[in-house]
């Protein structure tokens, strides 16, 4: 069955950032999104240390996606394209954009965010994690 969803965002922000990321999301995107973004993520995996990032997934329309974007870049003080250049850039293209500001995005604000086509096969969340060399926090 189609979707209408064309892109996949993982998105790893640091827990001091959460609040305000969130807040964000409720208010642009969806009212309805997890007040902790996610599960908890620490660079050790283990329930004893303390919480270092939180993360999401999910599947977004163009706009909601592009909105995710320019905000994260935004926060991070990163560049992004022009209304224009988004709107004539090929899903490749905007990917490849993003690949070259990820490590300004995370300089710039301590976040992650990937991006990929919705098209039967995503980004492994677990490439992302180990690019922010974090580990999924073990339960208690």
């Amino acid at each position: 069955m189609p979707t209408n969803f064309q892109y996949r965002l993982i998105i790893i922000v640091p827990v001091a950032k959460v609040a305000a990321v969130v807040a964000w999301l409720q208010a642009n995107i969806d009212p309805n999104t997890d007040a902790n973004l996610g599960p908890p993520l620490n660079p050790s995996g283990l329930f004893a240390d303390a919480i270092t990032h939180r993360w999401c997934c999910g599947s977004f329309v163009d706009s909601d996606c592009k909105a995710i974007l320019v905000k994260i870049c935004q926060l991070a003080g990163v560049a992004t394209p022009t209304p224009a250049q988004w709107d004539n850039a090929t899903k490749a293209q905007r990917i490849s954009w993003l690949v070259s500001v990820q490590a300004a995005i995370l300089s710039g604000y301590g976040a992650w965010i990937d991006l990929a086509g919705n098209a039967n096969t995503w980004n492994d969340p677990q490439a992302a994690l180990g690019a922010m060399v974090l580990k999924v926090r073990a339960a208690s």
